[in-house]
């Protein structure tokens, strides 16, 4: 059974009392019903609930303001409950970033799989968001250097560890080739190209990327990364050393 809590916002209070009733049917933990954008704010902030149903046309604060400020400041999902179809309002609606859009009347069947949807999307994009922030922090703090191009070895994200590497700041390296980051790559580029068609992946040992910053010495391993390129470097400058 279903547990998630939902707070509808919904002026007309025998529609509210409606959808309330179809929720508790469908297994939902106590709706909770808000009058107007102001209040759905107030009680979003108060309950926390894990997804909002709201209609659009409201007295004061409107459906689409006040989802946006529930959405920026509260991080909880919102699917639109409306008459209106207009393109104006629909245009408004999307800039919310909405996990549903259901227009009146509706069927219960319609609203559980829509709020089943939503709530699943929700979900997966919350996790999404997670894994990233925790690759971020983990290239960030990295002694190895990161770069990612896209599948014309366009430059479109690099650590800063790849900047030391290069002697370049993050600004001057995004959007340039790869040709003019890492001039010296042995073999050329085609390899390089090679590696987004096949998937293989391509290890140099011993390259010195920039021989008038410092002379070190890095290795190089390029591998697919979606539709593009990844290269991680590290250096092996002490290790070079430690062999002469």
């Amino acid at each position: 059974m279903a547990k998630e809590r939902i707070l509808i916002v919904e002026d007309m209070v025998i529609t509210a009392k409606d959808i309330q009733n179809m929720l508790n049917a469908m297994g939902y933990d106590d709706p909770v019903i808000a009058l107007s954008g102001e209040e759905g704010i107030k009680k979003a902030e108060e309950i926390k609930p894990d997804l909002v149903l709201m209609d659009i046309v409201l007295p004061g604060v409107d459906g689409i303001d006040a989802a946006a400020e529930i959405r920026n400041r509260f991080d909880i999902p919102v699917v639109f409950l409306t008459a209106h179809t207009d393109e104006r309002t629909i245009q408004r609606a999307k800039l919310t970033f909405p996990l549903g859009y259901l227009l009146k009347p509706f069927e219960g069947r319609l609203l559980h799989t829509t709020i089943e949807m939503g709530l699943n999307r929700h979900k997966l994009e919350k996790a999404l968001r997670e894994n990233v922030e925790r690759l971020s922090c983990f290239m960030a703090s990295s002694p190895d250097g990161f770069f990612l191009f896209d599948s014309e070895l366009n430059c479109i994200e690099i650590n800063n560890a790849a900047a030391r590497v290069i002697g370049l700041t993050k600004e001057e390296v995004i959007g340039k080739n790869i040709s003019a980051i890492l001039p010296n790559l042995k073999g050329g580029y085609d390899k390089y190209l090679e590696v987004i068609k096949t998937g293989k992946i391509v290890f140099i040992d011993d390259l010195t990327p920039n021989p008038g910053f410092g002379g070190i010495h890095i290795a190089v391993r390029a591998f697919k990364a979606c539709d593009g390129l990844g290269i991680i470097t590290t250096d092996i400058t002490e290790r070079k050393r430690m062999d002469e």
